[in-house]
This record gives structure tokens, C-alpha cells and sequence, in this order.
């Protein structure tokens, strides 16, 4: 009995915490009425809440975010580099 005590205080203690999720961005249409800057911005933060994304990860991410004239744009991109974007 005593050593099955030991062995439990030998185990760290867990804190058990949910992953926050954060919704993803607006999608950016490439059209002059939008606000690249502004939409770039939000992207980038989002981007800084999950450091464990690798950079491969993040260029097809954002390329989600894309519509119209911005989606065709990368598309074209993603036909002439595959995945050896950086």
C-alpha cells in the first residue's frame, strides 16, 4: 500500500485545459474595394495564435481563405510551384 502511494506522488499533476479555437478569418476576393492590408493583418494574427503551424500548413491555409479573383490567382500560383511554395 505504501509503495502504490508513493508511486502516485511521484506523477506530475495535470492540468487539463481546452484548446481554444479561434474562427478563421474572412476570405479576401482580391478586388481593389478590399481591404488587403487590413484583411493581411487579421490573417497574420490568427496565424501567431498557433506557432506550431508549419509553413507549408499556413500557404494552403490561406489559400482557403481566398475567393474570385484572389482564388484564381493562387491556383494559377499553386499549378506552377506544387507544394515548393515558400
Amino acid at each position: 500500500m505504501a509503495s502504490a502511494r508513493s508511486n502516485n506522488a511521484a506523477e506530475p499533476n495535470r492540468i487539463r485545459t481546452s484548446r481554444l479555437k479561434m474562427e478563421n478569418p474572412e476570405t479576401f476576393d482580391g478586388k481593389s474595394a478590399t481591404p488587403f492590408n487590413s484583411w493581411w493583418k487579421t490573417v497574420v494574427k490568427y496565424l501567431s495564435f498557433y506557432p506550431e503551424t508549419s509553413d507549408q500548413q499556413k500557404i494552403v491555409w490561406v489559400g482557403t481563405l481566398l475567393s474570385g479573383t484572389a482564388k484564381a490567382w493562387d491556383h494559377h500560383r499553386y499549378d506552377l510551384l506544387g507544394d515548393n511554395d515558400t
